[in-house]
């Protein structure tokens, strides 16, 4: 009743030690039944369960001592009625939510403006059933949201201990795979890899414009990042001429020892590898960088136990502005990397995002091939397209159609393409579909100079 704002008289409340342990038990095996539901088909279970339930009670018991104080009424009233709608407030969100309750991170999920309208509610219906204790007085419309607010809704959004159950994860294979990294060899062997680009990197052609690719995939958890970064600079190598122009920055425990970590300084150092031998006014860079992202604006890059910066528009600027590559083309698949594209354009820049600056992008995780927005562009787009600027514009509307059916909320794919180098684009795309066909049509020949001829 009290959670649908029906009014309970205070004489139908039964006080006391027992109502209060009661309730809390319920709480308990509520939150144990709706986290083990919520975590299917491989849950696992974790004490801090407890602790969560525990972090609860603990606020809703100094927030009802603290309103006994100043509406002059007994604490365990107050908390019985505190108590009974709480479950509730958990059941509500398990069906209409994700499970989870009191997590700042919820704000900003994909059922954010659910979860607003939801947690606001509660809210409200928690005040309400105080203030009705004596609605004629002032102060309590005054007292009561504040203590509420203060003394228990805030606090538990940053004070998130986990959950009874929540999906298996293998820790084990996590720590083999962080013990077979050497941290002195890894760090030292990238100079090794700086090196070999170094030597064989093709230089700039004359009467030609070049494209250098490099792919930076630089979250280790999640194999689709490896994944994306593996299968573009193939397809930039065979199909947009950029073989021995091109170089992939990944952080996986399987390439570790294979290809050169994603790292803010390896970034760097291949820019700048990049622009000793490219024509800086005439040849363009392609950086596609691929992670999870952040609403503040950067991109997560890890590989423990190696500890690794994170990468902010700020640097990829810097970098490219400190060695010169004027022509750029700059995709960031990530959440929330829309908010990469203010610090980065210019005339002479492509800039696209997975997102926008406040929302999330798909498609990551282990199991994965592709992210949504590498799915569209390269899978797509760029596998029968040479005009960038074309792709981009038909993959935003690929991945507005494919989130649209699938019923997600929308990513808001972002495009940013500078005065001065589209012209320069649609002549770099027209030229290399020249050569890609050319060189096909000679593969064509060679492999029919070399069939057997019939005999009659």
């Amino acid at each position: 009743m009290l959670s649908i704002f029906r009014n309970v008289e205070k004489r139908y409340f039964h006080t006391g030690i027992d109502q209060v342990v009661l309730l809390v038990f319920t709480l308990s095996v509520l939150t144990f039944i709706i986290t083990l539901f919520t975590s299917l088909p491989e849950p696992e279970f974790s004490l801090m369960g407890l602790a969560d339930v525990a972090s609860q009670v603990s606020f809703i018991m100094l927030a009802s001592y603290i309103l006994s104080k100043l509406l002059k009424q007994e604490p365990d009233l107050i908390m019985v009625i505190l108590l009974s709608i709480w479950p509730w407030l958990y059941l509500t969100w398990a069906f209409f939510g994700e499970g989870e309750n009191f997590n700042s991170w919820l704000f900003s999920g994909n059922k954010k403006i659910l979860y607003i309208v939801y947690i606001t509610y509660f809210f409200a219906a928690v005040c309400a059933a105080i203030i009705r204790l004596d609605y004629k007085k002032i102060k309590y419309y005054i007292l009561v949201p504040i203590v509420c607010l203060v003394g228990i809704f805030i606090p538990l959004h940053y004070i998130y201990t986990g959950q009874f159950w929540h999906l298996a994860y293998d820790y084990d294979d996590k720590l083999s795979s962080y013990k077979n990294i050497n941290q002195e060899d890894t760090y030292y062997k990238q100079f090794e890899f700086m090196a070999d680009l170094k030597n064989t990197l093709l230089p700039t052609r004359k009467d030609k414009t070049d494209l250098y690719f490099v792919g930076f995939g630089s979250y280790a958890y999640e194999d689709v990042f490896m994944k994306e970064i593996s299968y573009i600079k193939e397809l930039f190598d065979n199909r947009f001429n950029t073989k021995g122009r091109s170089v992939a920055l990944i952080n996986n425990y399987k390439t570790v020892d294979e290809v050169p970590i994603a790292s803010r300084t390896n970034l760097g150092m291949v820019l700048r590898t990049f622009s000793n031998v490219m024509d800086k006014e005439n040849d363009i860079v392609f950086i596609y960088l691929t992670s999870h992202g952040s609403d503040k604006n950067y991109l997560s890059v890890n590989l423990e136990p190696l500890r690794l910066n994170s990468i902010r528009p700020g640097d990829l600027k810097f970098y490219l502005d400190y060695v010169g590559i004027k022509n750029r083309i700059i995709l960031v698949s990530a959440c929330y990397s829309g908010g990469f594209i203010e610090p980065l354009k210019d005339e002479f820049s492509v800039i696209m995002t997975a997102s926008s600056s406040d929302r999330t992008s798909f498609g990551c995780g282990s199991k994965s091939e592709f992210t949504y927005f590498g799915h569209a562009i390269f899978r797509e787009q760029l596998n029968q397209k040479f005009n960038f600027i074309t792709a981009f514009q038909d993959a935003i509307a690929a991945i507005n159609e494919r989130e649209k059916l699938e019923k997600l909320k929308s990513s808001q794919p972002q495009l940013y393409v500078g005065s001065q180098i589209g012209l320069k684009l649609e002549k770099l795309g027209q030229d290399l579909e020249g050569t890609f066909n050319s060189n096909k049509n000679e593969k064509l020949v060679e492999s029919e100079k070399s069939m057997p001829l019939n005999k009659k």
